[in-house]
């Protein structure tokens, strides 16, 4: 089952029921839900970040290994009554479709069409940032990160309630053509707790 931590964080799902059951448990002062894969799941094993969110009601629904399309099913299927008027939703999906070898474009369209499914489910006044997907050290997963990230940032420019926070600048050195290691675990692949610290640095004041 959930467990809910100091701040209303929950720990969330494995499975459809567990979803069901950690959205329900959530409180309706909750102030900040999250959804994604697997970078905002292990949110949940970052000491150092979750300390900076426990002044918030927090819920981090986001599931690791999930596709844009699991994600997209999983909220489509639950009600969310009770997190509807949270304050802001924080969307961080795709790295798995694109570490799949899917085309950039097919991926760029499932993150637009989950993030009008996030759109419906939340209420009007809510705020959604779209994290960019992090780069990863493999140029061309990379041309297909950059050809996503690019293209949300166009789609969502105007937007007024959807704003899109580019995280590419701060984990990738573009002089030098390579990550920001000392952001990254030893597989170069997820990031580690310097890297959290770099989002919730940018998360917080918005």
């Amino acid at each position: 089952p959930p467990i809910e931590l100091e701040g209303g964080v929950v720990i969330g799902p494995k499975s459809m029921g567990a979803f069901v059951e950690s959205v329900q448990n959530c409180r309706e002062s909750t102030k900040v839900v999250f959804l994604g894969d697997t970078t905002l799941a292990k949110l949940r094993q970052q000491p150092t970040a979750m300390d900076l969110l426990n002044a918030y009601g927090t819920a981090n629904l986001a599931v690791e290994g999930y596709t844009v399309e699991q994600m997209d099913e999983f909220l489509r299927k639950v009600e969310i009554h009770n997190l509807a008027h949270t304050h802001t939703v924080v969307v961080m999906i795709g790295a798995e479709n694109l570490g799949a070898l899917e085309k950039a474009d097919t991926v760029f369209e499932k993150i637009v069409s989950f993030v009008e499914t996030v759109r419906q489910k939340f209420d009007t006044g809510t705020k959604l940032y779209v994290l960019t997907i992090l780069p990863r050290d493999s140029p061309g997963l990379n041309r297909a990160i950059n050809s996503v990230n690019t293209r949300l940032n166009n789609k969502y420019k105007a937007y007024g309630m959807v704003k899109v926070i580019e995280l590419t600048s701060r984990f990738f050195d573009a002089a030098k053509g390579t990550l920001i290691t000392s952001l990254y675990s030893g597989n170069n692949y997820h990031i580690n707790k310097d890297g959290y610290t770099v989002i919730m640095e940018l998360l917080l004041p918005m």
